[in-house]
């Protein structure tokens, strides 16, 4: 199942370097992360997650609310986890 999740959101970077935003928005709609955060591997698929999502909202609509509100759950797991690898800089610039 969670093979099935990384290929989804690496689907998603994929379609979002090519700029095909409507199949990017599609594949990111599809993921479900309905599994418990408690579990470490969770926390990473979410990192991946929030990138795609953060990355096609930036190319997309644009909304600042949608914008800031990933951007607080991306912080919100990286207190979390202690990942200081997942920094601002790769959630924005990936």
């Amino acid at each position: 199942m969670n093979c099935k999740k990384r290929f989804a959101i690496a689907l998603v970077l994929v379609e979002l370097k090519r700029q095909n935003y409507k199949k990017a928005r599609y594949s990111l709609n599809q993921i479900n992360l309905n599994v418990s955060p408690s579990i470490s591997y969770y926390h990473y698929l979410k990192f991946f997650y929030n990138i795609a999502a953060y990355q096609l909202e930036k190319h997309t609509t644009a909304n600042p609310a949608t914008l800031l509100e990933v951007q607080k759950d991306y912080q919100s797991l990286v207190k979390t986890t202690g990942f200081k690898r997942f920094n601002l800089t790769l959630l924005k610039k990936y």
